[in-house]
């Protein structure tokens, strides 16, 4: 299950004897590797002999490591033993197509029960990246991503469309950052992007030299399109379905018809809906 970031990671241990029953080891430690390598030791508690505890307040996003050790002279009533495992912490920016709100009505689930919610939020995921694989960025966020130009064309085709100029925003693009010291610096007010199509030039016609360059910009929808909510939710549903072996199918519905996209099957009456005008393949290059 996948934390927010700043949430408490709960982590439990048991230490069993020769005998396959829990008891107190000698020494127990617990090590969490954080994303960035550092360690964390959080303080243990022990609700009863042989079973321990750690709340650990996530501080980074990313894949956590953490190892339990239990020590001391193996025997009756002596636990000891050893276990790793892992966690994972969501970037304080993911976000969804859905709310989890959207998402628990679609599947007619009560907003008391909050039993689904972890497998939910997972789906839900998911589901955004392959529907933005579709579409184009739907979720607005920053994106950064480097260009190979040589000076041989005055077009650069951004990858991420549709582009979103936030109204305090001065230019479409963030930045324009060379990679190399002798890279070119650019007048971000002389670029010109068209939002649909990604594609930028220079208002004065000049080409971009002496690549690599970092060009950073806002990609998404503020306001998501009817046709992408709904196709969204027809393929939570069918996922929801499968994975509960049709308890989560409507009684009487027709089983969906699927395409294999990427090894991911979505109901044809979901990517009908994403063919909408301006919605799938909205534009740039993949």
């Amino acid at each position: 299950m996948p934390y927010d970031l700043g949430g408490v990671a709960v982590l439990t241990f048991t230490a069993l004897d020769v005998d396959d029953e829990a008891a107190a080891a000698a020494a127990v430690t617990l090590t969490i590797t954080q994303p960035d390598g550092t360690l964390a030791t959080p303080t243990i508690q022990y609700p009863s002999a042989g079973n321990y505890t750690a709340y650990f307040q996530t501080t980074q996003a990313g894949r956590h490591t953490y190892r339990w050790l239990a020590t001391g002279t193996p025997g009756p009533g002596v636990g000891v033993g050893a276990m790793i495992d892992s966690f994972d912490v969501e970037a304080p920016l993911a976000g969804t197509i859905l709310s989890l709100a959207d998402c628990r009505e679609t599947l007619n689930i009560p907003a008391s029960d909050t039993t689904h919610d972890s497998r939910i939020r997972a789906y839900n995921s998911a589901i955004t990246a392959v529907i933005e694989k579709l579409c184009g960025p739907v979720v607005v966020r920053q994106v950064t991503e480097r260009y190979l130009e040589n000076g041989m064309s005055e077009v650069l085709i951004l990858r991420s469309t549709p582009l979103y100029q936030p109204a305090g925003q001065a230019y479409p693009v963030i930045s324009i950052t060379p990679v190399m010291t002798y890279g070119m610096e650019y007048d971000l007010s002389l670029i010109a992007v068209d939002p649909v199509t990604g594609v930028m030039r220079h208002t004065a016609g000049l080409s971009f030299f002496n690549g690599p360059y970092d060009v950073s910009y806002m990609a998404g929808r503020p306001i998501v399109s009817d046709n992408i909510m709904t196709g969204s939710r027809i393929v939570l549903r069918h996922l929801w379905s499968l994975e509960r072996g049709g308890a989560g199918a409507v009684r009487g519905q027709v089983a969906d018809d699927v395409t294999m996209i990427m090894g991911y099957a979505i109901p044809n009456r979901a990517l009908e809906l994403l063919d909408g005008a301006g919605t799938r393949d909205p534009g740039g290059i993949a």
